[in-house]
Order: C-alpha cells, then structure tokens, then sequence
C-alpha cells in the first residue's frame, strides 16, 4: 500500500466535509496500519515518512467513542489536529 501525505491530507478534510464517515476513515487508516506491520507500507514521498505515519495514527481513532453514542473526538478535534498537521510541512 502507498499513502502519500496528500491521501492523508484528503482524509481529513473528507472526515472534517463529512463526505467519509468516521468508521470509513479508521479503516483506511487501519488497511495502512496493517501494511506497515506487514513491511508493504510505502510512503509519498519517503522524507515524510514520520509526518505520514502521524496522520495515519490519529485517523486510527476517528471512530472511537467514548461511551455508547458519544464520540471521543469532535470536529474541533479533528481541526486542531490537521492544522497543526498541515503546518509541520
């Protein structure tokens, strides 16, 4: 699987337009997760391998909740996030 730092930027804003659901998000972030532990995880380009890899983390847990019902993370979560993401370019 190759992600790039663009996938991951499209992911967000996807996540924050709510054009992706939350589950959707996790589980491409999952897919990625699990082709890391495999060795078959490529990054775009390879110099942003760490910024990458941080985004796909945090997409991990989009769809986690914090009781029945309630979600862990808000969108101004999610926004903080990818601010401070985008900005470490």
């Amino acid at each position: 699987m190759r992600v790039s730092a663009l996938d991951v930027e499209r992911a967000f804003e996807d996540l924050l337009a709510g054009t992706r659901s939350r589950v959707e998000i996790a589980e491409w972030a999952s897919r990625a997760m699990q082709s890391e532990d495999l060795g078959t995880l490529e990054y775009d380009p390879p110099s942003a391998e760490e910024r990458i890899w941080e985004g796909i983390l945090y997409l991990l847990g989009a769809d986690l909740k914090a009781a029945p019902g309630l979600d862990l993370h808000h969108e101004g979560d999610f926004r903080e996030f990818f601010d401070r993401w985008r900005e470490s370019r």
